[in-house]
Protein backbone atom coordinates (compact mmCIF):
# COMPACT_ATOMS: atom_id res chain seq x y z
CA UNK A 1 0.00 0.00 0.00
CA UNK A 2 1.39 3.40 -1.27
CA UNK A 3 1.83 5.80 1.56
CA UNK A 4 -0.83 8.63 1.06
CA UNK A 5 1.13 11.79 0.28
CA UNK A 6 -0.64 15.11 1.13
CA UNK A 7 2.04 17.81 -0.05
CA UNK A 8 1.35 18.15 -3.66
CA UNK A 9 -2.25 19.18 -3.24
CA UNK A 10 -0.38 22.18 -1.23
CA UNK A 11 1.75 22.38 -4.59
CA UNK A 12 -1.77 22.75 -7.18
CA UNK A 13 -2.11 26.21 -6.78
CA UNK A 14 -4.22 28.14 -9.12
CA UNK A 15 -4.30 31.94 -8.90
CA UNK A 16 -4.80 33.89 -11.50
CA UNK A 17 -3.93 37.47 -11.97
CA UNK A 18 -6.38 39.52 -14.47
CA UNK A 19 -4.56 42.86 -15.42
CA UNK A 20 -6.22 45.90 -14.73
CA UNK A 21 -6.08 48.99 -16.01
CA UNK A 22 -7.33 52.59 -14.56
CA UNK A 23 -9.21 55.19 -17.38
CA UNK A 24 -8.61 58.75 -16.63
CA UNK A 25 -10.69 59.97 -19.45
CA UNK A 26 -10.24 63.99 -18.84
CA UNK A 27 -6.61 64.11 -17.97
CA UNK A 28 -5.50 65.74 -21.14
CA UNK A 29 -8.10 68.41 -20.60
CA UNK A 30 -7.06 68.51 -17.09
CA UNK A 31 -3.47 68.77 -18.05
CA UNK A 32 -3.97 71.67 -20.88
CA UNK A 33 -6.06 73.70 -17.85
CA UNK A 34 -3.71 73.50 -15.45
CA UNK A 35 -1.01 74.52 -17.71
CA UNK A 36 -3.10 77.34 -18.45
CA UNK A 37 -3.75 78.22 -15.22
CA UNK A 38 -0.05 78.03 -14.04
CA UNK A 39 0.86 80.14 -17.02
CA UNK A 40 -1.68 82.93 -15.77
CA UNK A 41 -0.39 82.97 -11.99
CA UNK A 42 2.86 83.20 -12.66
CA UNK A 43 2.53 86.26 -14.63
CA UNK A 44 0.65 87.92 -11.40
CA UNK A 45 1.71 90.17 -9.04
CA UNK A 46 1.12 90.47 -5.83
CA UNK A 47 0.31 93.93 -4.83
CA UNK A 48 -0.69 95.21 -0.94
CA UNK A 49 -4.40 96.63 -2.89
CA UNK A 50 -4.29 92.23 -4.58
CA UNK A 51 -3.10 90.43 -1.31
CA UNK A 52 -6.97 89.53 -0.19
CA UNK A 53 -7.54 88.47 -3.97
CA UNK A 54 -4.24 86.34 -4.02
CA UNK A 55 -4.99 84.59 -1.20
CA UNK A 56 -8.59 83.67 -2.50
CA UNK A 57 -7.03 82.11 -5.89
CA UNK A 58 -4.59 79.88 -3.68
CA UNK A 59 -7.01 78.93 -1.61
CA UNK A 60 -8.99 77.64 -4.84
CA UNK A 61 -5.75 76.12 -6.29
CA UNK A 62 -5.54 74.24 -3.82
CA UNK A 63 -8.96 73.23 -2.70
CA UNK A 64 -8.93 71.80 -6.40
CA UNK A 65 -5.54 69.69 -5.61
CA UNK A 66 -7.07 68.23 -2.76
CA UNK A 67 -9.97 67.04 -5.06
CA UNK A 68 -8.14 65.55 -7.13
CA UNK A 69 -6.15 63.62 -4.13
CA UNK A 70 -9.58 62.45 -2.75
CA UNK A 71 -9.82 60.70 -6.09
CA UNK A 72 -6.61 59.31 -6.79
CA UNK A 73 -6.93 57.92 -2.77
CA UNK A 74 -10.25 56.01 -3.41
CA UNK A 75 -9.09 54.41 -6.87
CA UNK A 76 -5.93 53.56 -5.07
CA UNK A 77 -8.02 51.58 -2.10
CA UNK A 78 -10.35 49.83 -5.42
CA UNK A 79 -7.47 49.17 -6.74
CA UNK A 80 -5.94 47.35 -3.43
CA UNK A 81 -8.65 45.16 -2.49
CA UNK A 82 -7.91 42.44 -4.85
CA UNK A 83 -4.24 42.19 -3.52
CA UNK A 84 -5.49 42.20 -0.08
CA UNK A 85 -7.72 39.83 -0.41
CA UNK A 86 -5.22 37.69 -1.89
CA UNK A 87 -2.92 38.46 1.29
CA UNK A 88 -5.56 37.17 3.63
CA UNK A 89 -6.40 34.26 1.88
CA UNK A 90 -2.78 33.12 1.98
CA UNK A 91 -2.31 33.78 5.49
CA UNK A 92 -5.12 31.68 6.16
CA UNK A 93 -3.89 28.50 4.21
CA UNK A 94 -0.31 29.19 6.00
CA UNK A 95 -1.95 29.17 9.90
CA UNK A 96 -3.28 25.97 9.03
CA UNK A 97 -0.37 24.63 7.82
CA UNK A 98 1.50 26.44 10.30
CA UNK A 99 -0.15 24.73 13.01
CA UNK A 100 0.16 21.12 11.16
CA UNK A 101 3.68 21.56 11.03
CA UNK A 102 4.12 22.50 14.61
CA UNK A 103 2.67 19.14 15.30
CA UNK A 104 5.19 17.31 13.28
CA UNK A 105 7.82 19.86 15.00
CA UNK A 106 7.00 19.14 18.59
CA UNK A 107 7.34 15.47 17.77
CA UNK A 108 10.58 15.48 16.35
CA UNK A 109 11.92 17.70 19.01
CA UNK A 110 11.42 15.49 21.66
CA UNK A 111 13.03 12.52 20.18
CA UNK A 112 15.92 14.70 19.58
CA UNK A 113 15.63 15.65 23.20
CA UNK A 114 15.38 11.94 24.63
CA UNK A 115 18.49 11.04 21.46
CA UNK A 116 20.75 13.93 23.73
CA UNK A 117 19.56 13.20 27.05
CA UNK A 118 20.79 9.07 25.88
CA UNK A 119 24.08 10.32 24.61
CA UNK A 120 24.96 12.56 27.14
CA UNK A 121 24.29 10.29 29.46
CA UNK A 122 26.54 7.45 27.53
CA UNK A 123 29.54 9.85 27.12
CA UNK A 124 29.32 11.06 31.08
CA UNK A 125 29.80 7.43 31.81
CA UNK A 126 32.87 7.29 29.10
CA UNK A 127 34.11 10.21 31.34
CA UNK A 128 34.06 8.82 34.35
CA UNK A 129 36.52 5.87 33.63
CA UNK A 130 38.71 8.14 31.73
CA UNK A 131 38.91 9.83 34.78
CA UNK A 132 39.44 7.27 37.35
CA UNK A 133 43.55 7.14 35.38
CA UNK A 134 43.77 10.81 37.09
CA UNK A 135 43.38 10.76 40.67
CA UNK A 136 41.61 13.77 42.00
CA UNK A 137 40.87 15.19 38.94
CA UNK A 138 39.52 18.46 39.05
CA UNK A 139 37.03 19.33 35.81
CA UNK A 140 33.86 17.77 36.44
CA UNK A 141 31.35 16.37 33.18
CA UNK A 142 28.94 18.68 33.02
CA UNK A 143 31.96 21.59 32.86
CA UNK A 144 33.86 19.42 30.01
CA UNK A 145 30.43 18.86 27.73
CA UNK A 146 29.52 23.41 28.50
CA UNK A 147 33.08 23.95 26.57
CA UNK A 148 32.25 20.88 23.83
CA UNK A 149 28.10 21.07 23.45
CA UNK A 150 28.54 20.18 19.83
CA UNK A 151 29.15 16.31 20.88
CA UNK A 152 25.83 15.96 22.10
CA UNK A 153 24.79 16.27 18.56
CA UNK A 154 23.62 13.30 16.23
CA UNK A 155 26.41 13.57 13.64
CA UNK A 156 30.14 12.65 16.22
CA UNK A 157 29.99 9.02 16.48
CA UNK A 158 30.65 7.29 20.58
CA UNK A 159 34.09 6.34 19.08
CA UNK A 160 35.18 9.94 17.90
CA UNK A 161 33.22 11.88 21.04
CA UNK A 162 35.40 9.49 23.51
CA UNK A 163 38.79 10.57 21.71
CA UNK A 164 37.82 13.61 22.37
CA UNK A 165 37.11 13.16 26.17
CA UNK A 166 40.46 11.46 26.41
CA UNK A 167 42.25 14.31 24.48
CA UNK A 168 40.76 16.56 27.00
CA UNK A 169 41.55 14.37 30.41
CA UNK A 170 45.21 14.34 28.63
CA UNK A 171 45.61 18.19 28.33
CA UNK A 172 43.40 19.37 31.14
CA UNK A 173 46.35 17.23 32.97
CA UNK A 174 49.44 18.17 31.47
CA UNK A 175 48.88 21.84 32.25
CA UNK A 176 47.97 21.59 35.42
CA UNK A 177 51.69 19.80 36.18
CA UNK A 178 53.42 22.21 34.06
CA UNK A 179 52.67 24.66 36.24
CA UNK A 180 52.64 23.40 39.40
CA UNK A 181 55.86 24.29 40.59
CA UNK A 182 55.84 28.01 39.27
CA UNK A 183 54.52 31.48 41.65
CA UNK A 184 50.46 31.85 42.00
CA UNK A 185 50.07 28.13 41.37
CA UNK A 186 46.62 28.21 43.01
CA UNK A 187 45.66 31.18 41.90
CA UNK A 188 46.28 30.19 37.93
CA UNK A 189 45.19 26.88 38.43
CA UNK A 190 41.54 28.30 39.51
CA UNK A 191 41.88 30.82 36.81
CA UNK A 192 42.28 27.67 34.31
CA UNK A 193 39.54 25.71 35.64
CA UNK A 194 37.15 28.62 35.51
CA UNK A 195 37.65 30.26 32.57
CA UNK A 196 37.70 27.65 29.22
CA UNK A 197 41.29 25.87 30.53
CA UNK A 198 43.35 28.18 28.52
CA UNK A 199 46.99 27.76 30.13
CA UNK A 200 48.66 31.10 28.25
CA UNK A 201 45.55 33.02 29.25
CA UNK A 202 45.44 31.84 32.78
CA UNK A 203 49.20 32.49 33.57
CA UNK A 204 48.73 36.13 31.59
CA UNK A 205 45.79 37.28 33.66
CA UNK A 206 46.75 36.27 36.47
CA UNK A 207 50.49 37.65 36.49
CA UNK A 208 48.61 41.02 35.13
CA UNK A 209 47.08 41.00 38.38
CA UNK A 210 50.19 40.78 40.58
CA UNK A 211 51.81 43.35 38.50
CA UNK A 212 48.90 45.60 39.59
CA UNK A 213 49.10 44.90 43.24
CA UNK A 214 53.45 45.81 42.85
CA UNK A 215 52.59 48.79 40.99
CA UNK A 216 50.38 50.14 43.85
CA UNK A 217 52.57 49.22 46.46
CA UNK A 218 56.06 51.11 44.89
CA UNK A 219 53.68 54.03 44.08
CA UNK A 220 52.84 54.25 48.15
CA UNK A 221 54.56 56.90 49.94
CA UNK A 222 57.37 55.59 51.71
CA UNK A 223 57.30 56.10 55.75
CA UNK A 224 59.78 58.49 56.89
CA UNK A 225 62.32 56.52 59.00
CA UNK A 226 62.54 57.12 62.76
CA UNK A 227 65.34 59.27 64.56
CA UNK A 228 67.61 58.40 66.78
CA UNK A 229 67.23 59.57 70.74
CA UNK A 230 70.51 62.01 70.24
CA UNK A 231 68.79 63.58 66.97
CA UNK A 232 65.24 64.69 68.46
CA UNK A 233 66.46 65.23 72.15
CA UNK A 234 66.70 69.11 73.01
CA UNK A 235 69.93 71.25 72.23
CA UNK A 236 71.69 72.67 74.88
CA UNK A 237 73.30 75.68 75.08
CA UNK A 238 76.76 75.84 75.31
CA UNK A 239 77.78 79.13 77.36
CA UNK A 240 81.60 80.53 77.05
CA UNK A 241 82.27 83.20 79.19
CA UNK A 242 85.11 85.92 78.26
CA UNK A 243 87.12 87.99 80.93
CA UNK A 244 87.55 91.75 79.08
CA UNK A 245 89.89 94.31 81.46
CA UNK A 246 89.24 97.68 80.13
CA UNK A 247 85.96 99.13 78.97
CA UNK A 248 86.94 100.35 76.20
CA UNK A 249 88.17 96.61 74.49
CA UNK A 250 84.37 95.45 76.16
CA UNK A 251 82.47 98.10 74.12
CA UNK A 252 84.48 96.78 70.80
CA UNK A 253 83.73 93.60 71.52
CA UNK A 254 80.03 93.92 72.27
CA UNK A 255 80.02 96.39 68.89
CA UNK A 256 81.40 93.00 66.98
CA UNK A 257 79.19 90.53 68.52
CA UNK A 258 76.36 93.04 67.76
CA UNK A 259 77.01 93.57 64.01
CA UNK A 260 77.67 90.01 63.50
CA UNK A 261 74.32 88.63 65.13
CA UNK A 262 75.75 86.99 67.70
CA UNK A 263 73.71 85.80 71.15
CA UNK A 264 75.32 87.63 74.47
CA UNK A 265 74.77 88.44 77.03
CA UNK A 266 76.57 91.02 79.31
CA UNK A 267 77.66 90.28 83.35
CA UNK A 268 79.04 92.90 85.34
CA UNK A 269 81.34 90.91 87.66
Amino acid sequence: MEKENLVPELQQQAVEVVPGSIKFSNYETLMASAKRLADRVKTVEVTPETVKANKDLRAKLNHSLQDLHKDRMAVQKQWSAPLDEFKNQVKEISNVVGEASSIIDKQISDIEAQERGEKRDRLAELYRLHCASYTGFPVKFDDFIAQNPKLLNKTPLIDKCEQAIADFISKVNTDLNAFASIAHYEEIRDEYLRNGFDFAAAMASVNAKWQRIEAAKAAEPKPKPERSRAEVSPKVETVTAFKIFSEKDAAFAELLLKQNDIKFEKVDL
